[in-house]
């Protein structure tokens, strides 16, 4: 079953920001279920790399009101 951050990947192959934090939390959720990372490192990590991915967007301008969540 797809989740919801894979559907967004395949809606928008070309957002490479997108389809990078989508990787990135597949990866980290895997590695939380095989014991190897703790949730809430898999959190911090994933969080900090989201911001940092925002704050491109904005320094790039190329944000607006109905942006993608993830």
């Amino acid at each position: 079953m797809e989740t919801k951050s894979e559907n967004l990947a395949k809606e928008h192959p070309e957002d490479e920001r997108l389809v990078k934090l989508v990787a990135l939390r597949s990866g980290l959720c895997n590695l939380v279920l095989k014991n190897i990372v703790p949730l809430n490192t898999a959190i911090d990590i994933f969080d900090a790399e989201k911001e940092s991915e925002m704050q491109k967007r904005l320094q790039e301008g190329q944000t607006n009101k109905g942006d993608i969540v993830l």
